[in-house]
């Protein structure tokens, strides 16, 4: 069984950030060999000024989030998607921590970042 470090070291690490997840971490479960799971989280700007997130960063070529809209007014809430998607690499089995930050566009700050979490069982493994 493999682990896969990610790109980015500091996977354990919080920072502050403009935009708040509505869960700290994204739990994608138990995936089979080249598996894709798909999670629906929103992003909350408690703050006074509106965020625009110019780009969104991930510690692996396998993990996607996208924004339903770039810019979030302040007190209200944007939907995000995750994915995790596997199948470029069918043989992985293992565990994954990833990392996805979305970089805020005219403030010197991170716009949000989202941990995620997941299980790759091998061929012939029992997948809940």
């Amino acid at each position: 069984m493999e682990e896969r470090k990610p790109r980015d070291s500091a996977v354990k690490v919080r920072q502050a950030t403009l935009l708040t997840p509505s869960v700290p971490q994204l739990d994608f479960g138990t995936l089979p060999s080249a598996g894709k799971r798909e999670i629906t989280f929103s992003l909350h700007n408690p703050g006074d000024r509106a965020v625009e997130v110019a780009q969104v960063e991930t510690s692996c070529d396998c993990f996607r989030v996208a924004l339903q809209t770039s810019v979030v007014a302040p007190g209200e809430n944007a939907l995000a998607t995750a994915e995790v998607d596997l199948t470029d690499d069918p043989k992985f089995t293992g565990r994954l921590r990833l990392v996805g930050r979305g970089l805020a566009k005219k403030q010197a700050t991170c716009g949000f970042v989202i941990y995620a979490e997941l299980k790759v069982d091998g061929p012939g493994s029992a997948v809940k």
